[in-house]
């Protein structure tokens, strides 16, 4: 990888004291053009570096900011990628200084300076994304290009997946008819065998009732 040293993107660590120090840098095709094997050619980038200086490291945040020119995999026509994002770098003049969390890069103190290009190079590398499918509204693809690829657009899969959750919810609702019905019919069958035991009890009673008053009757006679 061939880096760039300007010192548009560098700053002067002689000059640097401690204490917290803001810079901006601009970003441009020709920035990228200063990479072998750059998979970004386009592309504008804001990147604002807020550095703070102690004795013994820099403890440096670089707010991303503007978009990349990218390709899409299915069509492979040109869309604008937003990059919008925060990194903490920490530059330490020791070198068993070390971070759980935050990348460590160790530096010379006696530089004169401090050159970001590499970094922000590989920083905005980071932005691009595996699947390189953007969203509808940043960029569509040709319907015929689709079409070779046995893609379907985009509305036609939204009203699809309409009519599955319709399908779906007409099948629940007539499974819930259903459990309903059996539900009530089960409901029924209870109640009617209920209804035909409570008539045996009663008939139950009204023969015993029946043989008591025979009895009452042998005993009268």
């Amino acid at each position: 990888m061939k880096r760039a040293t300007e010192k548009q993107y560098s700053i002067e660590l002689s000059k640097l004291k401690n204490g917290l120090h803001v810079f901006d840098f601009d970003i441009d095709s020709n920035f990228f053009s200063r990479f072998e094997y750059s998979q970004v050619q386009i592309g504008e980038v804001k990147v604002t570096a807020r550095i703070h200086k102690y004795d013994t490291h820099l403890d440096t945040r670089f707010g991303l900011e503007g978009f990349i020119q990218l390709n899409c995999d299915r069509c492979n026509e040109p869309y604008k990628h937003t990059v919008s994002s925060e990194h903490r770098v920490i530059y330490a003049y020791n070198p068993k200084m070390h971070s759980d969390h935050e990348e460590v890069v160790v530096i010379k103190e006696n530089e004169p300076l401090l050159d970001f290009s590499g970094d922000f190079y590989d920083l905005i590398s980071l932005e691009i994304p595996i699947r390189k499918v953007p969203e509808p509204a940043v960029h569509q693809c040709a319907p015929e290009i689709l079409a070779l690829i046995s893609i379907v657009p985009d509305e036609d899969e939204d009203e699809g997946e309409e009519e599955e959750e319709d399908d779906l919810d007409e099948d629940d609702w007539d499974e819930e008819e259903e459990e309903e019905g059996d539900k009530g019919k089960e409901e029924d069958d209870f109640e009617e065998e209920d209804w035909k035991e409570e008539e045996e009890e009663e008939d139950d009673l009204d023969d015993d009732f029946d043989d008591e008053e025979e009895e009452d009757d042998d005993e009268i006679f």
